[in-house]
């Protein structure tokens, strides 16, 4: 049970102050949800810089992609079911099998902006798979 409810007032009143906020929630709400964390991909909230040996610095932005084919959340799921079914879910299916995601780093270019996440990067830049992230904390569990 929640200490306090939400305040709609005061979630107007910080988007109307925040800017970047706004923006940030029309990018997230312009896309389905997934059904559940084993199928989601995650976005850095910022950029960052690699620099080389040279001090060349170079701007990148990295993404976890599920390996697990996206499956958008029916409506209904999500309004009647307890607020921790996504949490259930996902201990539920490592339990069960290794939940994996790609790490994908984004090579921005130059005049790429790096201080505000809510500015797509043009389509130019460059995605690379990096590396795997498997969670096999089911294992060598036992049940119960």
């Amino acid at each position: 049970m929640l200490a306090s409810q939400p305040d709609p007032a005061k979630m107007k009143d910080f988007v109307a102050h925040h800017p970047e906020t706004a923006r940030a929630l029309q990018i997230v709400l312009a896309n389905p949800f997934s059904s559940g964390f084993a199928n989601a991909g995650y976005n850095s909230l910022h950029a960052f810089r690699f620099v080389n040996a040279g001090g060349v610095a170079t701007p990148v932005r990295w993404s976890m992609a599920a390996v697990d084919p996206f499956e958008p959340e029916p409506p209904a799921r999500s309004a009647a079911q307890d607020k921790n079914y996504l949490f259930d879910a996902v201990i539920a299916r490592i339990g069960q099998a290794p939940v994996e995601w790609r790490l994908v780093v984004t090579i921005g270019q130059p005049a790429d902006p790096t201080d505000d996440a809510t500015i797509p990067w043009p389509r130019k830049s460059r995605a690379y798979r990096r590396r795997d992230l498997v969670d096999q904390s089911h294992r060598g569990r036992s049940a119960g």
